[in-house]
């Protein structure tokens, strides 16, 4: 096959192969979309129940991998920075391959369909520290108003990668439930966040209307109000279910962003003591073991092979972003 060229050489017809307008869920039929979204939510069902079902352990840390929520060690991605910048994908025999992103080699781009479809393009694999770079070459490539939506665990770097994309950033955070009224390990469940509200304010964006979102607090743990959000040529939403089907549908470009979990939590850890939100240390560790990392878990298979771009924020001789 034709050798993958680092993610600074993409060009627009390598770009637009991946993004390309007939390959977005909005131009297929509506029974395509109707199958579609029968699968989504019998897959989604599954995994939550799953999740409840576990979740009645008082507490206990919940094995992802025990209930399909992680793989094993030997059959996880391993990465290799040492000699470019787009990252290799190591195979679990050891052999080193490029991966399969420069979509302009297929000679039938609707062969490259995008999330959620039964084939999914492999995603460009790119390092953090070029991931700015390389997704706003894919927003120029397509020449029109842009939604990115970015997701990843806890901690990963999502709101970081956010905030260098575009002044307009909408969190997800902001729709998140009233806690006092939300069992605990519920409380970042999609089902329990107001995504229909989200998909209809991205909605809004996407017409260049400007459009008033909720506020969230971290310190009341409840919706406070509402505040404005003026349209951009390039929006940006993130958060754990930035790339769940509601929102997914009005996004143009979708990044995915992996760092390891022991990383994370270091991370995590340092942002509270920083003052990011009033959790005592002690609550932020079991909330982040029984309860975000399993959830996210349960959905990370799905937004991370859905993903146009994974981008990968491991230590490095740089500082690392929270």
């Amino acid at each position: 096959s034709p050798r993958a060229r680092r993610i600074g050489c993409v060009s627009k017809d390598e770009t637009s192969a991946f993004i390309c307008e007939g390959d977005h869920p909005r131009h297929c039929s509506g029974k395509e979309r109707e199958q579609r979204s029968d699968r989504r939510k019998a897959k989604q069902e599954k995994c939550d129940h799953k999740l409840k079902r576990h979740a009645n352990n008082n507490g206990a840390a919940i094995d992802g991998a025990a209930i399909g929520g992680t793989k094993p060690a030997d059959e996880q991605n391993r990465y290799d920075t040492k000699n470019s910048n787009v990252l290799l994908h190591v195979c679990s025999s050891g052999q080193v391959r490029p991966p399969r992103a420069v979509r302009a080699q297929h000679t039938d781009r609707r062969a490259a369909t995008a999330y959620p479809a039964d084939v999914i393009p492999t995603p460009l694999i790119v390092n953090f520290e070029d991931a700015v770079e390389a997704i706003l070459k894919a927003v120029r490539a397509r020449g029109d108003r842009t939604i990115i939506g970015v997701t990843g665990a806890v901690a990963a770097g999502k709101s970081t990668l956010a905030r260098r994309l575009s002044a307009c950033v909408v969190s997800t955070d902001n729709y998140l439930p009233d806690y006092q009224t939300t069992a605990e390990h519920l409380r970042d469940l999609p089902e329990s966040s107001d995504l229909q509200r989200l998909a209809k304010d991205l909605a809004n964006l996407r017409t260049g209307q400007g459009t008033s979102i909720p506020r969230w607090t971290f310190e009341e743990h409840r919706r406070v109000g509402e505040q404005r959000v003026e349209a951009a040529d390039v929006v940006v939403v993130e958060g754990l279910h930035a790339l769940h089907a509601l929102p997914r549908q009005h996004i143009d470009i979708a990044v995915f962003v992996d760092a390891p979990q022991a990383i994370r939590w270091q991370r995590a850890v340092a942002r509270e003591q920083a003052g990011d939100r009033p959790w005592p240390i002690e609550y932020l560790e079991k909330f982040f073991h029984t309860v975000a990392e399993p959830t996210f878990a349960l959905h990370a298979d799905e937004y991370r092979s859905g993903a146009h771009f994974v981008v990968v924020n491991e230590p490095s001789n740089r500082a690392q972003p929270l």
